[in-house]
């Protein structure tokens, strides 16, 4: 994987590294958010295959052509290594303790955002009375 990755990296460069790395990230807080608890699970792998590529292709179509270096050829070969790319960081992701990090991660973000919710409601209640 760590191969994969630098070599993506030294191909593409470190922005649409980034760019393939955020479709994943976003799967990751979409699951943890339980955005898909109502669709059955046999149908939810398409689901996240779409939204993790799709996100990082279309975020790499709009980025490549910002920089004015937009060619379907080029297009065409990142979007190959975005999903190749994908597919191994999402098997890592699901299949190695990196699941279990993150999900502290946005337990704790969480946790902290719901202290402050509850402590800004609390100061509007002691300031109404």
């Amino acid at each position: 994987m760590e191969q994969q990755f630098t070599t993506f990296i030294a191909v593409y460069g470190w922005q649409l590294a980034l760019i393939a790395l955020a479709g994943i990230i976003i799967l990751g807080v979409l699951k943890y958010a339980n955005v898909f608890s109502k669709i059955d699970k046999e149908n939810r792998q398409p689901i996240y295959l779409a939204i993790s590529v799709g996100f990082s292709v279309i975020a790499s179509a709009i980025y490549l052509a910002v920089i004015k270096q937009f060619e379907i050829t080029y297009f065409c070969a990142v979007a190959a290594a975005i999903l190749a790319l994908n597919q191994t960081m999402y098997s890592i992701y699901e299949n190695t303790k990196l699941r279990d990090l993150l999900h502290k991660i946005f337990g704790a973000i969480d946790a902290k955002i719901k202290a402050k919710k509850n402590k800004d409601a609390e100061d509007n209640n002691k300031e109404s009375k």
